[in-house]
């Protein structure tokens, strides 16, 4: 079977949907001899015989991007099925077996949390796909109910297909996590964040909580491993406003290959996003041993089902509860 993967302009080093691109095609090149990407210019090379660049500025973003695909559909007519696991959606049908995943609706549910052209250019396709797809792929049973519930979709057009961690994560011996936390300098015993800088984490409410622990825990940091996103200036503010400025530590883009050595080395690993598709940094911490405080809302109680603390993502101080819970607890 001649598979094509649509990548669009994601890379390797992104969170989230990059690192799923990234292992779907390692995976599916290892049972299929012919597999095709399909990217945009600025794309990432994920160094296969097979990539096809329609023709479009470098300069253009997933709209424009998209519409020029379903121009040039030929290029790729020779496939027997293409999949769009990215936000590159189609005005045009672009295969007569066209695959969607959706990893999650939260352009709908909570557009405030992202950037206005990627609100718009979901809200403009993403309807018409859904009907197009011969088949759609849900990371989670959240986001196909929300599929259902909103969109109307027939069940039984959509298939759950989790998502999993990496094997790199896993426990670690103490002579691995002292490579790095020497190399990041944490010398003081520190609770862990993982993902990207943007409101929908609720980082703002990590800091909060964060501070209600400092009087009983004065010797913890706070770690914060992700790049900045979007609308991440309220979130800098909140940290001066409580005055914890030295107990918080962000540590930009960490690689994948330092994160198993940072989940072992934490103490704990909290995760109090309002919504997710699926929530893959609690189970990488939780691969790694390490007790873990997510939310109790969309995919994550599927994720972490009886194996973590979840808390009402709205409520600081059940948070600060919990972590201090976990704190005293050997």
């Amino acid at each position: 079977m001649k598979v094509g993967i649509f990548t669009g302009n994601h890379t390797q080093t992104e969170t989230g949907i990059g690192n799923y691109i990234f292992n779907l095609i390692h995976e599916i090149k290892t049972f299929s001899g012919e597999l095709s990407v399909i990217r945009h210019p600025n794309g990432y090379d994920y160094n296969i015989q097979n990539q096809i660049i329609p023709y479009t500025i470098s300069s253009a973003g997933m709209m424009v991007w998209s519409c020029a695909v379903s121009a040039q559909k030929h290029l790729f007519s020779d496939l027997d099925i293409v999949h769009s696991p990215t936000l590159a959606l189609f005005p045009i049908k672009p295969h007569e077996k066209y695959v969607l995943t959706v990893h999650d609706i939260i352009f709908k549910k909570f557009p405030q949390y992202i950037p206005k052209g990627t609100v718009r250019h979901t809200k403009l396709f993403f309807s018409h796909n859904l009907a197009i797809a011969d088949k759609i792929l849900a990371d989670s049973e959240s986001t196909m109910k929300d599929l259902i519930k909103i969109y109307h979709v027939q069940k039984d057009k959509i298939v759950i297909i989790p998502a999993a961690a990496d094997q790199i994560y896993r426990q670690l011996s103490e002579n691995d996590i002292q490579k790095i936390t020497s190399k990041y300098s944490l010398f003081s015993p520190f609770i862990l964040y993982v993902g990207t800088i943007e409101p929908r984490k609720n980082i703002s409410m990590i800091l909060e909580s964060f501070s209600f622990c400092l009087k009983q825990f004065p010797e913890y940091e706070l770690v914060i491993a992700g790049k900045k996103g979007w609308y991440y200036e309220e979130i800098f503010q909140r940290l001066e406003k409580l005055h914890i400025q030295k107990k918080v530590r962000f540590l930009g883009y960490v690689p994948l290959s330092d994160l198993p050595g940072l989940y072992n080395a934490a103490d704990l690993f909290i995760y109090p996003s309002q919504y997710e598709g699926f929530g893959i940094p609690p189970l990488e911490a939780m691969q790694c041993g390490t007790p873990i405080i997510t939310s109790n809302t969309s995919s994550l109680p599927e994720v972490v089902g009886d194996g973590g603390i979840m808390i009402n993502p709205n409520d600081p101080i059940a948070l600060a509860n919990e972590i201090k819970k976990l704190l005293k607890d050997s």
